[in-house]
């Protein structure tokens, strides 16, 4: 197995480490006990749990600042990326609103032996709230776009039964000024 570079990760963005993000990044070790958490991590837990640093903890705390996050879950993933597996989970939980986050998962290496997992943890509510608008666009325009033939083949049965019915009136009238012809006609020839 090809372990993956240990600067992949690190050098991803560097915003994480100096606190300019929103995005929340931290490592842990096989124990499953934090390493390191960037400023925006620490200053959400500290603000939910009072507790000003996670390093050495394990991730209970992270579970209680982040309800919906499952520990069993972040554990499975740590263990995929433990085993030399870089990759991106979404997870869906109330933070108390609907939020959807990107989760990825990294291995560290240090003398070519995985010795911790750094994850990164991108909310993209944004981005599906807006994929969610966009479908729900898209089913009434594919709606409508479907029900486009029969609105056209009705609104021309309606123009057709209009000309018809002009068609139809404008020749009763020439019936009418043809017998009304006729009759002029025949009261004034001789007989």
């Amino acid at each position: 197995m090809k372990l993956p570079d240990k600067n992949t990760f690190l050098t991803n963005d560097t915003a994480l480490y100096k606190g300019n993000s929103l995005n929340f990044m931290w490592s842990v070790d096989k124990d499953f006990n934090f390493i390191s958490t960037n400023p925006t991590l620490k200053k959400l837990i500290k603000n939910l749990t009072g507790t000003s640093d996670l390093k050495g903890n394990n991730l209970k705390q992270l579970e209680l600042a982040l309800p919906g996050l499952k520990g069993s879950e972040f554990k499975n993933n740590c263990e995929r990326a433990f085993n030399g597996e870089s990759f991106t989970e979404i997870v869906f939980m109330q933070f108390p609103d609907e939020t959807w986050m990107e989760i990825s998962y990294h291995p560290i290496v240090k003398d070519n032996t995985i010795i911790c997992c750094a994850c990164y943890f991108h909310d993209i509510t944004e981005r599906k709230i807006s994929a969610q608008e966009i479908r729900y666009i898209h089913n009434r325009i594919s709606g409508f776009i479907s029900a486009l033939p029969d609105v056209i083949k009705e609104e021309q049965n309606k123009q057709s039964e209009k000309i018809n019915l002009g068609i139809q009136q404008q020749l009763i009238a020439l019936k009418n000024d043809v017998a009304g012809l006729k009759n002029s006609v025949d009261s004034n020839s001789p007989r």
